[in-house]
């Protein structure tokens, strides 16, 4: 009994913290909208379905359906002018950096063998697409759940005959702690897709001109 109502007081003391993290990393990706000039469109849960509501659900979902923000897509598309603009949150690598050690490994539920939480990080990633949004080609099949996507620092895909670019850079989250920070971030990323030929800058950027 006694164990359990410490066990409880840590679960109440996760909830607090998960929370405070969750709302910090919502303030961020909006700020990083603002500078982009871009509305937000909607999100994706990568790593497992979206939290049942509203009487669905079935108590045999498996508890990651609960905690959705362990990897997520925020989508800042502009779907009309075929400029396509996502930021990643992967609140932890600790699956993908097991499976990238051992290929075999693909079960979500042994938490026993992910990679420590020390030697894991949390990231956020910006994928633009200029001209094309898909997958297939991109890196390697279902790209979104490859450790090469999710753990690499920065790539490119383009189309056969230029038909389209996707470019992709990660950062590690805790290099966003200031406000400063996070602007020098986004005008790397920005630097980054100007390198490779797609014209991405922040507002701030275009009206200084």
């Amino acid at each position: 009994m006694h164990e359990l109502k410490n066990s409880l007081i840590e679960v109440r003391k996760a909830y607090r913290l998960l929370y405070d993290y969750q709302k910090k990393v919502l303030d961020l990706v909006q700020f990083i909208g603002s500078e982009y000039g871009r509305s937000y469109n909607g999100g994706y849960s990568k790593y497992c379905n979206v939290a049942p509501r509203n009487g669905k659900g079935s108590l045999d979902q498996w508890a990651w359906d609960w905690l959705n923000m362990y990897y997520y897509e925020f989508n800042f598309h502009d779907v009309e002018n075929k400029s396509y603009f996502s930021v990643l949150l992967i609140s932890d690598t600790g699956f993908y950096e097991a499976k990238n050690e051992d290929s075999k490994f693909n079960d979500k539920l042994e938490l026993e063998k992910y990679t420590n939480a020390e030697r894991s990080s949390t990231k956020l990633a910006f994928v633009y697409g200029d001209g094309i949004w898909e997958c297939d080609g991109f890196l390697k099949n279902d790209c979104w759940e490859d450790p090469e996507f999710l753990l690499k620092n920065q790539g490119i895909f383009i189309k056969e005959d230029n038909l389209g670019k996707m470019v992709f850079k990660s950062y590690n989250l805790e290099e966003f702690s200031t406000k400063k920070n996070a602007i020098n971030n986004l005008r790397d990323f920005s630097d980054y897709c100007n390198s490779n030929g797609i014209n991405f800058r922040l507002k701030r950027d275009i009206e200084d001109i």
